[in-house]
C-alpha cells in the first residue's frame, strides 16, 4: 500500500486534486496486485498464457530463472515486465546486463520500441509508459544512448539503464532489479561485478527520527536471468540449480521456468490455442542440421560439464567468436590454409579453410572462414558421401578460388590432407600431383609433399609441382594435433564465426556516432548459411573432446560419453 507519512503542506489540497491522487493510488495498488491485468489494461499488450505464468511468478520473487527455448519471446517479455515495475514502484532502478554492450542495448531497444509502438507483432500498444518518461525538451526523446549504455527515467523517479558489460566500470551500483539477458553466455567476472547490485534490502530505510515500521513492505529486489541453455559450467546453471532447489523446498523467493519448444510451438492465449511463435518445421530443421544446438536451444538440455580435462570449454569458444560472413574467394590480398579430411564411407568428408591474419599484440592468428561437407542427396532421399573423383575436383576448385589473384599458389600457405587409414588421403594426394585445367580454362600446377617418403621418390617426375601439400597422418598423430588445437584456442589464436540466431540471422554489434552500441541483423544466403552451420557442427565436435590418461601414462583424447550422438537423437520426435 501507499502511506502518506508527512501531511505538512504549504498549500491547501483541492478536492479535485485529492480525487485525482486517490484515483492514481487505487490504480497503482490494483496494478501491483494484478500486474498482468495492468499490462493488458493500461499498456494494451496481450500476453500469452505462459508469459503470464512467468510474469506473475517472477513479480514478487528475489531470484527468477527463466530458461526458455529460442523464439519463445523471453527477451521480449522482459520489456513489459521492466516497464510495469518501473511504472508501479517509485524510484525503481533497473539494470539490463548481457554478454555484450550491443546485446544489452538490443534488449533495452525492445522496451523503447514497445513504448513507441514500433513492434509489428504488438499492435496498438498504449502511450502510458511514454507519457511518464522525463524529457530534457519536449521535442527530444527521453530514451538516451551513449557509449556507457542506454538510459530512460520516469517522473516517479524510476530509471532503466543498459550496461556496456565492462566489469571494471560496473562496481558499486545499487538496483531494484537486474535483468540478465542471454545469462547462460555471460562471463563469470561480469556476474561477480553485477550480482551485488541487488544485495541491499528494498525494505531498508534510515533517517534521523524516522520510524521505519510506518513504511509498508516493498517488493524484494530481483535478479532475473533469461536465457536458453548453455553448458553446466555457466553461472546461469548454478543459479538455475539453486533456484530450483529452493522452489521445490517451498521458498517463494525463488522461481524457475523451464519451458522447451513444446510451449512455443503450441502456445495458448486465455486457455485457447493460438498460432505458434516457432514453427515445428523450424525445430525439425534445426535437429536435422544442428542437433547439438537444437538440444540446447529448443529442448533446454544443458551440455554436460566434462570437468577440467575437457579439451576446450564452450565459454572459450564463445569468447573467441565473431560475427562475419564466410569467405568464398581470395580478394587478392589474403593468405589461406586449407585442411581436407577425405572419406569414402558414411561419415563426414569435409574441407575447412582458414585465413591467416596478423594481430597487433597476439601476432599470427587463424580466422576460420569457410567449411564444406562433401555429401550429396541420393535417390530415395538418402545422404551419401560424394565420390572420390568428384571430391578431388571440388578441392581443386576451392584451391583456385582461395588463390584468386595470385600466381600458383602464392595465396595459399599450405594444404593439409588427412592421409591416415580409411580416408584415402594419400591416394588423393597422388591425384593432385599432375597439372590440371581449372574451370577458368587455364593450366594450373599440381602440388606435392616432398617430406612424404612415397611422394619424394616421384618428385623428379613432377618438377613443376608446388610444395604446399602436407599429407598428415591424423590417426598416428591425433593426440599431438588435438593438444596443438587446445593450446591455440585457449590462447585466443583461432577466431570462430558466431552462430546464427533463431531467425538464421547474423548479429553484428555496431557503434553509433554518439558512441552507443546496438545490434544489426543480416540474413545470409543459403550458401553462406550452409558454411556457417558446418562450422557450428565443427565447434560442437571440438567441445565434445576430452583428455584422459591411461595407466601407462599415455594421454588419449576422445569424444566424451556425454557428447550427443547425432544418429541417436530420437527422443524429441
Amino acid at each position: 500500500m501507499i502511506s502518506v507519512i508527512f501531511k505538512n503542506f504549504n498549500y491547501e489540497v483541492l478536492p479535485k486534486q485529492k480525487e485525482t491522487w486517490d484515483k492514481y493510488c487505487k490504480i497503482v495498488q490494483w496494478g501491483r496486485r494484478h500486474p498482468t491485468r495492468f499490462v493488458e489494461t493500461f499498456l494494451n499488450l496481450q500476453l500469452t498464457d505462459y508469459q503470464k505464468y512467468i510474469f506473475l511468478n517472477s513479480w514478487s520473487a528475489s531470484t527468477a530463472v527463466i530458461l526458455c527455448s529460442r523464439g519463445s519471446g523471453k527477451s521480449f517479455l522482459s520489456a513489459p515486465f521492466i516497464m510495469t515495475r518501473s511504472l508501479l514502484i517509485p524510484n525503481h532502478i533497473t539494470y539490463i546486463i548481457s554478454v555484450s554492450g550491443g546485446q544489452s542495448s538490443a534488449t533495452f531497444s525492445k522496451m523503447e520500441d514497445l513504448a513507441n509502438n514500433n513492434i509489428a507483432s504488438a499492435i496498438g500498444v498504449s502511450s502510458v509508459f511514454l507519457d511518464n518518461v522525463k524529457r530534457a525538451h519536449s521535442k527530444l526523446s527521453g530514451f538516451t544512448h551513449s557509449k556507457d549504455g542506454c538510459h530512460v527515467e520516469l517522473f516517479n523517479g524510476s530509471e532503466v539503464t543498459s550496461l556496456n558489460s565492462v566489469p571494471e566500470n560496473l562496481r558499486g551500483a545499487r538496483a531494484s532489479m537486474s535483468c540478465f539477458d542471454e545469462a547462460a553466455f555471460i562471463p563469470k567476472e561480469l556476474f561477480t561485478a553485477t550480482l551485488p547490485f541487488t544485495a541491499v534490502s528494498s525494505d531498508f530505510r534510515t533517517s534521523k527520527g524516522l520510524n521505519a515500521e510506518l513504511y509498508p513492505p516493498q517488493l524484494p529486489n530481483l535478479n532475473m536471468f533469461l536465457s536458453s541453455a548453455s553448458d553446466t559450467t555457466s553461472e546461469m546453471y548454478a543459479q538455475y540449480q539453486e533456484a530450483f532447489r529452493q522452489m521445490m523446498l517451498g521458498n517463494t523467493a525463488y522461481f524457475v521456468a523451464d519451458l522447451d519448444y513444446h510451449i512455443s510451438t503450441a502456445p495458448f492465449l486465455n486457455g485457447k490455442p493460438m498460432k505458434p511463435l516457432v514453427s515445428m518445421e523450424e525445430v525439425d530443421r534445426m535437429y536435422a542440421t544442428q542437433p547439438y544446438k537444437a538440444e540446447r536451444e529448443f529442448a533446454n538440455k544443458w551440455s554436460a560439464d566434462q570437468g577440467e580435462d575437457v579439451l576446450v570449454k564452450r565459454t572459450t569458444i564463445q569468447k573467441n567468436s565473431q560475427a562475419y560472413y564466410p569467405t568464398f574467394i581470395n580478394d587478392g590480398t589474403q593468405k589461406f590454409i586449407i585442411a581436407y579430411d577425405p572419406s569414402s564411407r558414411q561419415d563426414n568428408s569435409v574441407i575447412l579453410v582458414g585465413e591467416f591474419i596478423r594481430h597487433e599484440t597476439k601476432g599470427l592468428m587463424l580466422k576460420l572462414v569457410y567449411m564444406k561437407n562433401l555429401v550429396e542427396q541420393l535417390k530415395g532421399g538418402q545422404i551419401g558421401v560424394i565420390q572420390k573423383p568428384e571430391q578431388v575436383e571440388i578441392l581443386k576448385e576451392i584451391m583456385l578460388n582461395f588463390n584468386n589473384g595470385y600466381l600458383d599458389y602464392d595465396g595459399l600457405d599450405s594444404i593439409f590432407i588427412d592421409a591416415g587409414a580409411g580416408g584415402g588421403g594419400f591416394e588423393i594426394g597422388q591425384y593432385l600431383l599432375t597439372d590440371f585445367i581449372g574451370k577458368d580454362k587455364k593450366n594450373h600446377r599440381g602440388i606435392i609433399d616432398k617430406s612424404n617418403e612415397y611422394m619424394a621418390i616421384r618428385a623428379d617426375d613432377y618438377p613443376a609441382a608446388a610444395e604446399i601439400l602436407h599429407l598428415f597422418n591424423f590417426k598416428r598423430d591425433k593426440t599431438n594435433a588435438y593438444l596443438a588445437l587446445e593450446s591455440a584456442v585457449n590462447q585466443g589464436l583461432i577466431i570462430f564465426p558466431s552462430s546464427l540466431n533463431v531467425r538464421n540471422e547474423l548479429e553484428f554489434e555496431e557503434v553509433r556516432e554518439d558512441g552507443s552500441m546496438y545490434m544489426r541483423y543480416e540474413k545470409p544466403s543459403l550458401e553462406e548459411m550452409d558454411s556457417l552451420l558446418q562450422m557450428d557442427l565443427m565447434k560442437e565436435e571440438i567441445l565434445g573432446m576430452q583428455k584422459s590418461k591411461k595407466t601407462n601414462g599415455t594421454i588419449v583424447i576422445e569424444q566424451t560419453p556425454e557428447a550427443i550422438d547425432v544418429e541417436k537423437i530420437s527422443h524429441w520426435l
